[in-house]
């Protein structure tokens, strides 16, 4: 009977040990000030879009994002005013902060926008807006 009750006192013991690792584990964690922004739930600040027009297309640039969960920028063009349009592309790095635009055609309504991608969740850019002139230069005018 001594042996049984040993044994039982035993594993209680351990099973206290694991519990008071867990809960100084999470004191610690929390006590460094260490946090995720994702795990927050907040959503990316967003970008300040330009463009610039170039003789076969514009060259779209913005501000770097400053959120520290950023996964990606992606960059969107539409040919009507008010809708996010067709996905051009992803930019992996924060830095990496520009993007050429090729194929437009002389005299067409373009709007793009850069939606920046956190694990916190998406913020669009301002929408900037163009008649695409061709070869002539001239930037774009935000909506």
């Amino acid at each position: 009977m001594r042996r049984y009750l040993g044994s039982n006192s035993e594993a209680a013991l351990g099973a206290l040990l694991v519990f008071a690792f867990l809960v100084l584990s999470v004191v610690l964690v929390l006590s460094t000030g260490c946090s995720n922004p994702a795990a927050t739930g907040e959503p990316p600040a967003p970008v300040v879009l330009s463009v610039t027009n170039g003789p076969t297309g514009v060259l779209l640039f913005w501000t770097e994002s400053t959120a520290d969960d950023f996964l990606r920028y992606d960059i969107y063009r539409s040919e009507i005013s008010g809708e996010l349009g067709t996905f051009l592309g992803s930019n992996f790095e924060p830095e990496d902060c520009m993007r050429y635009n090729f194929g437009l055609e002389a005299g067409m309504f373009y709007a793009w926008t850069v939606v920046v991608v956190s694990e916190g969740g998406e913020a669009p850019s301002n929408v900037v807006s163009m008649i695409y002139p061709g070869d002539q230069g001239g930037g774009g005018e935000e909506e």
